[in-house]
């Protein structure tokens, strides 16, 4: 259910949600209507006012930190896919003054990997069937390769260091990418939220004004603006799933540049 929630377009996800909530205030703001009198929203209007105001800053600074909090995890997750893809570049383009047999199987293990990479692993990264058993065979198999390489000349040496520690950072910065991939909330947070937002909603409905219209009117545009954060916290919550989900182009970019890095030297 929740996999096929984040198979949508951006946009059409964006929407349900937002329209969720909508619903939800539109139905209680007629029912509050039929079941509390007026007489008594105005005998206690002084005590909602006092409720509506406590709650809804409870509320603006808890989506206020989620929607952060959801920001930096897709920042921290886009930054990390940036740097495993520019880590293969590094060890590819470093490969090509190292002497053969060395520089054909790395060249040829970094492409396959970035084909597992783009071609299986991405479909399905963050969900419970993502296989990365291949691609960390393949990343083993280059740092194997790359350990039994011995050598005398003093520059190659340098230029091997150099390999061997890209060759190091980039299977930390492939378990960094992972990793964020099944980072997400708890279920609890999520029931606070959703507690948290459909209570402000709820102290909405009792207030009393004498213009109805008028009280719609606020009641859809403040209902509106926290669907829209919800939306935006269920959006980056999971970076690499949705509409919004980060894409593989830093490391398809990487390929083009390899072969044409082939083909040249």
């Amino acid at each position: 259910m929740i996999n096929y929630f984040y198979s949508l377009n951006a946009w059409v996800m964006f929407s349900l949600v937002v329209m969720a909530f909508i619903v939800f205030s539109i139905v209680g703001f007629f029912l509050s209507i039929k079941l509390i009198p007026k007489t008594v929203r105005e005998k206690h209007k002084e005590l909602v006012s006092y409720g509506l105001a406590t709650i809804s800053i409870f509320t603006a600074v808890l989506l206020t930190f989620i929607a952060i909090a959801a920001w930096e995890s897709y920042c921290k997750a886009e930054t990390a896919v940036g740097k495993e893809a520019q880590l293969v570049a590094d060890v590819l383009r470093i490969s090509l003054v190292m002497p053969e047999p060395l520089r054909s199987k790395i060249m040829e293990g970094g492409t396959q990997y970035l084909d597992i990479v783009i071609q299986e692993e991405w479909p399905t990264m963050g969900s419970p069937i993502m296989n990365f058993k291949p691609g960390r065979d393949e990343l083993v198999s280059l740092y194997i390769n790359v350990s039994k390489f011995r050598t005398n000349d003093s520059i190659l040496q340098i230029q091997y260091a150099n390999l061997y520690e890209k060759v190091n950072d980039l299977l930390d910065a492939r378990r960094s990418r992972i990793m964020l991939a099944y980072q997400h909330f708890q279920p609890i947070l999520w029931g606070v939220i959703l507690i948290s937002a459909l209570c402000n909603i709820t102290f909405l409905f009792l207030l009393n004004m004498e213009s109805m219209r008028l009280h719609i009117a606020i009641n859809s545009l403040i209902t509106i603006v926290i669907g829209c954060i919800f939306a935006l916290i269920i959006c980056l919550e999971r970076p690499f799933q949705g509409g919004l989900a980060i894409s593989s182009d830093d490391f398809s970019n990487v390929k083009i540049n390899i072969i044409e890095y082939q083909n040249k030297y």
